[in-house]
């Protein structure tokens, strides 16, 4: 396993840069890669692929990590949909114009809660339309919002919201597909399986993932891993060990492997320093889905690596160490050159305003 890396911004606009989302906003098949952050200015920016060029989407709005991209309004043009951190209570949309090179405009969703980690855009209940989905760590709530005729007002209706479950304590990460075949969409969340009960989703029952595994605050994807048909979680413990003694958990990341009925993670990894990029995609080309992993510098970890897990079959994987000595957080997998190969974007997000690549040249 092979990959080039190369450093796309020394020196961004902000630090504590969190999100990280590759899309082609131009329209010449080639994704760009947009990021934003919560200090130094806040601000949201992407990066026009290719040579780089970067470009405003707004400032002074602080951004979490887990963004999502979303056509609100049907136009044709996918939308920024995020929450802010910590001690802000806003969750917004950043309307996407004709020209994505210019300023995009803000719209507030709803302002009851507050650190929204991770949002999705998705149609969680099976009617057809689209949802946008928000898990508040603060306030330990899951829930989601029917887009409303003119999503442009000052928030949207509060008859348009769903709540999926209160006191999920501080998770992290999201995902939504049809987990266990039965032809209705799951809402994934952290360690949590949210299944719906009624046609409407107003009844959601959880079920555990992993429960054994002390902490709430995992990166997760939820694929058919192994080739067997069915959908497998793989789940990191990101932000292990540096946050764990909060709750008294004393040990490194695991990166583990569930499968149902019983959800027990088989240990692929277990001394990683808070992974907080997880991502599956075929980097080898050989048909089967392969794991990367790679760490962030919480603690001022010295050496944070990178790995690729190739899937071997029959739930085997050989790993690679790909990288080492570059944080990154939230990085995604995406073919930035259009030679068919997936490739990996990141950013720092610590006290360093930097943008990263790694190029596949397997």
């Amino acid at each position: 396993m092979e990959f080039r890396h190369e450093r796309l911004d020394e020196d961004a606009p902000c630090t504590r840069q969190m999100l990280c989302l590759p899309t082609d906003l131009t329209g010449n098949g080639l994704p760009d890669v947009l990021v934003g952050g919560n200090e130094d200015e806040p601000r949201v920016y992407w990066y026009e692929n290719p040579g780089w060029e970067r470009h405003e989407i707004a400032t002074g709005t602080p951004i979490m990590p887990g963004a999502a991209l979303g056509d609100i309004t049907g136009n044709g043009r996918l939308d920024l949909i995020s929450g802010g951190p910590w001690d802000h209570h806003d969750t917004y949309w950043f309307e996407q114009p004709a020209d994505p090179r210019d300023p995009w405009t803000k719209h507030v969703i709803c302002n009851d809660y507050n650190k929204y980690h991770d949002q999705a855009f998705a149609d969680v209940d099976d009617d057809g339309e689209p949802e946008v989905v928000f898990v508040s760590q603060n306030a330990e709530v899951v829930f989601y919002y029917d887009i409303p005729d003119d999503p442009r007002g000052s928030g949207w209706p509060r008859k348009n919201r769903q709540i999926v479950d209160a006191g999920v304590g501080d998770a992290e990460g999201i995902q939504v597909l049809d987990v266990d075949g039965d032809g209705r969409t799951e809402l994934v969340v952290g360690r949590r399986i949210f299944h719906r009960k009624d046609e409407d989703g107003t009844e959601w029952e959880a079920e555990r993932v992993a429960p054994d595994w002390e902490d709430e605050r995992v990166r997760v994807v939820a694929a058919d891993i192994d080739d067997d048909g069915e959908v497998e979680l793989l789940l990191a413990e990101c932000e292990l060990p540096s946050l764990g003694a909060r709750h008294d958990i004393y040990h490194d990341g695991r990166l583990g492997l569930c499968s149902e009925p019983d959800w027990e993670p088989t240990v692929l990894r277990d001394d990683l320093h808070c992974p907080h990029s997880l991502q599956v995609a075929d980097f080898d080309g050989d048909g089967s889905l392969d794991i990367y992993v790679a760490e962030s510098d919480y603690g001022e970890h010295d050496n944070p690596r990178h790995f690729v897990f190739e899937n071997l079959g029959d739930g085997e994987f050989e790993t690679h160490l790909v990288h080492e000595g570059t944080p990154t957080h939230q990085a995604k997998a995406v073919d930035l050159t259009g030679d068919g190969r997936p490739d990996i974007v990141g950013k720092d997000d610590t006290d360093n305003g930097r943008v990263d690549v790694w190029y596949n040249e397997n």
